[in-house]
């Protein structure tokens, strides 16, 4: 590695800390990429610093990122490069470690060296740790700890990737990486450690680095305490990980256990049969070669009864390996069915941040069916031939050497080079395995998320040239990649072929002269030889057993790390909320709130709101992007607040379920989705067993009219788009209403209807105003819907600015309101 890609690599580290001196006051935020040493091989290290500098290009600093404030990656390498030049490694790391002591004192932590003062990178925070019970790190070594991970133990750890702390406090990212002699040596040096001995788990400052290859970057919100540890416990590191996912994998496999146990029975009598052919076969050849002399076989049968007899075996083999395909492909099939159904329940209830700006719709699809396939596969038919090749090269050895253990010997010289390029090989295939599937997970993310549902955007303005390149971006990476496999393939099975080949021709030279020396008989050669095809193919089979196992690894690691993610909006009680007694004031009590993804922009600050019980309905008006919808997004719990409370009857709302909580309350959102399915279907989505009285009432309060005029009537057949949006909004309406809620929110539930439409969904609102039922939040623009409310609030740089009646506000010559409502006042 050139000198001037090992300052960028330090400097990249430095300005992901937040220290450099060419950017004011930094503030880094939410940041996640892969880079791996395979990585570097493909592209050239100019390339993988191109890359790890391109993600970059994402962090915040001082609320802008540094592509909004004009940082291409030429600008940003300037940056790196000229900072690097006025700033030895040494210096680099002083300052480094001086800050995260700044940092720790600044959130109330004690920090010091320790006594043993030979490693620069070693504090700890003085107070009483657990991190010797957890993690495995002894008092005398630098701890870590947090009283925000206090229940964190050592399982928790072993099962999050690298070792990050799970969510909802990091979102991270493991990124094997790739270290020059020079880097490790600096890092030593300061430390007082030998090179690739130590490590760093830095928590608060966002990175985690150890010496031995890894490095792993996260994002920390609130960002408070800090501390080092010298120690990477073994549970960490990335070996630990693939054992943990080898036994997750065969976990999967559990249920299935009786009938696996019942077809590796059928698969060991096949095998048995298949295997017992080559030595009747050689047997038969010296019988004819002396003539059918009588005394020849083995036992005293004649050819008849012998073929007769194998008949009968090979029969019984027959039926033994169609037993064994019928049970270990129906265990596939309900392990893949399994799989696939817990994945698709741990994406629905992940956060949304993650669902829809993480991994995005068409990440998880993939996961749910190519990953969920390949992970089947390996643990059915793939671990059923790798159990067929041990079982088969092992009774063809015995045989082998009972034949000629001279011969044997030879042949066997071939396995070590085998075996060995198959461990390399599995290796490599695993992680272009795990890259080819996050490139087919981007893939279909690019084209069912953004193009596909935006058919109509992408046709209207012409874009069609643009997507199909876009995507063609994607193809071609995926497609490099299974060429990249191809390649490795075709030289490993050519080596291996080509050697097994070079092995049967020596053993036919030197069995031939053992022949002619009266030392072994034909059959028994022949034998030998069909032995030596059939323990070749064996190990062949092996090695395509672990190049697929590690392919199955590669997948299984996107699939355990949907399943294992903990949303980030936990489940905080399992209370359930009961109308009756528990509903009164909703409250908003100082609440504060950013964006996971920004969260340097606050879209609400100390903001307070009350609704006022049953029948209060209030809405809230401001300019786009003020926080109105954030709001509703609050009380949904599909984000939780920085700071605040929100309280409901006097109780923090994290006192109640999820599920109880959001079933008891409803809402329209702007752009309603509609499922395939009947109306009544869609009607009653949120209460699948309500009658259908229930539901025609909860469509006629929703002025939903046009139903009955439909020949189906509920009974309709509908999709997505199906119907008109003024029709879409009065059946998510009706939706809303049959779960009888306690709170309805409606999210400018006319901003894109026409006239007519808006008329008969405000006519719908009027009526569940009127009912007193049901408290109501609005969230509006047009003066129709909010001039129906109760009260209005006026929101502001995230804060309340006025509240009151809509004829005060109106009558106010100096309201707020007034002024964002001026152009539809004067319209009237």
């Amino acid at each position: 590695m050139s000198k001037t890609i090992e300052q960028r690599l330090l400097l990249l580290w430095q300005l992901l800390e937040g220290l450099p001196s060419t950017l004011p006051e930094p503030k880094v935020s939410s940041y996640s990429f892969h880079l791996d040493a395979e990585d570097v091989e493909d592209i050239g290290h100019e390339g993988a610093i191109n890359r790890m500098l391109e993600n970059t290009l994402g962090l915040r600093v001082n609320g802008l990122t540094l592509r909004e404030r004009g940082a291409g990656i030429a600008g940003v390498v300037k940056v790196l490069e000229e900072g690097m030049l006025q700033c030895p490694k040494s210096a680099i790391l002083e300052k480094w470690l001086n800050d995260l002591i700044a940092l720790s004192q600044s959130a109330g932590a004690v920090v010091k060296p320790v006594a043993n003062k030979e490693s620069v990178t070693s504090f700890t925070r003085m107070k009483e740790s657990t991190s010797e019970k957890r993690f495995g790190i002894t008092k005398a070594d630098s701890q870590w700890i947090d009283p925000r991970y206090i229940d964190i133990d050592e399982e928790t750890i072993d099962r999050s990737k690298g070792g990050a702390i799970p969510d909802p406090y990091v979102v991270a990212a493991t990124v094997p990486c790739y270290h020059t002699d020079d880097i490790e040596q600096a890092f030593a040096q300061d430390s007082g450690d030998a090179p690739g001995g130590g490590g760093a788990l830095l928590t608060g400052s966002t990175l985690f680095m150890s010496y031995s290859r890894s490095i792993s970057f996260t994002s920390h919100r609130p960002t408070a305490g800090l501390a080092i540890s010298k120690v990477v416990p073994a549970s960490l590191r990335p070996e630990a990980n693939q054992a943990a996912n080898l036994r997750q994998l065969f976990a999967l496999a559990k249920p299935e256990k009786t009938t696996l146990i019942t077809a590796f029975g059928l698969l060991l009598i096949s095998s048995s049969v298949t295997m017992s052919v080559p030595l009747t076969f050689g047997k038969l050849i010296d019988f004819f070669s002396h003539g059918a002399q009588p005394g020849t076989l083995p036992i005293s049968v004649t050819p008849t009864t012998a073929g007769v007899a194998l008949l009968g075996l090979f029969t019984v083999g027959a039926v033994a390996n169609a037993g064994r395909v019928i049970l270990m492909r129906s265990a596939s099939a309900r392990i893949v069915a399994r799989l696939r159904r817990a994945t698709y329940a741990s994406a629905l209830r992940q956060d949304i941040e993650f669902l829809e700006r993480s991994a995005g719709p068409g990440d998880v699809v993939s996961r749910l069916n190519a990953d969920a396939y390949i992970v089947g596969d390996s643990l059915t038919g793939n671990l059923s031939d790798g159990v067929r090749a041990v079982v088969t090269a092992s009774i063809g050895l015995s045989l082998m050497f009972y034949l000629s253990p001279t011969l044997t010997a030879l042949m066997l010289a071939i396995v070590p080079p085998v075996s060995l390029g198959a461990f390399a090989y599995g290796r490599y295939l695993k992680r272009l395995s795990n890259r080819t599937q996050e490139g087919l997970g981007d893939m279909t993310k690019v084209v069912a998320n953004e193009a596909l549902s935006a058919v109509r955007t992408v046709q209207a303005f012409t874009a069609a040239p643009h997507e199909e390149t876009r995507f063609a971006a994607k193809v071609n990476h995926v497609q490099d990649l299974a060429i990249k496999e191809a390649r490795a393939a075709a030289m490993f099975f050519g080596a291996t072929g080509w050697s097994g080949n070079v092995v049967v021709l020596g053993l036919l030279a030197y069995g031939g002269s053992l022949v002619s020396r009266g030392q072994i008989s034909v059959g028994d050669l022949t034998s030998l030889l069909m032995y030596t095809a059939y323990v070749g193919g064996s190990l062949s089979m092996l090695s395509s057993f672990f190049s697929s196992l590690m392919k199955g690894l590669g997948a299984s690691e996107r699939v355990f790390q949907l399943l294992q993610r903990e949303p980030a909006i936990r489940r905080t009680s399992e209370a359930t909320f009961d109308i009756s007694r528990d509903y009164g004031n909703i409250e908003f009590k100082r609440v504060s709130f950013s964006y996971p993804s920004r969260p340097g922009a606050e879209i609400l600050r100390d903001f307070s709101m009350k609704i006022k019980g049953k029948g209060d309905s209030v809405a809230i008006v401001g300019k786009s992007g003020s926080g109105k919808s954030s709001v509703q997004s609050l009380l949904f719990r599909f984000y939780d607040p920085d700071s605040g409370q929100i309280l409901v009857n006097g109780k923090d709302l994290h006192k109640y379920s999820l599920e109880s909580w959001r079933s008891a309350i409803g809402i329209v959102p702007q752009d309603p989705v509609l499922f395939t399915g009947t109306i009544a279907e869609n009607v009653a989505y949120g209460y699948p067993s309500a009658s259908q009285k229930d539901i025609e009432e909860a469509a006629r309060l929703a002025n939903c009219d046009f139903v009955w005029e439909l020949p189906d009537k509920f009974n309709t057949k509908i999709g997505r788009d199906s119907l008109s949006g003024g029709q879409r909004q009065r059946i998510a309406i009706a939706r809303a209403l049959l779960k009888k809620p306690v709170l309805l929110c409606l999210d400018e539930a006319t901003s894109a209807l026409d006239a007519l439409s808006e008329l008969r969904v405000n006519e719908a609102i009027e009526r569940i105003l009127q009912s007193q039922e049901t408290s109501t939040l609005i969230v509006a623009h047009r003066l129709s819907t909010i001039s129906r409310a109760g009260r209005i609030v006026v929101l502001e740089g995230g804060r309340v600015t006025e509240e009151g009646k809509y004829q005060e506000l109106v009558a106010d010559p100096n309201s707020r309101f007034r002024v964002l409502m001026s152009s539809q006042l004067e319209a009237l």
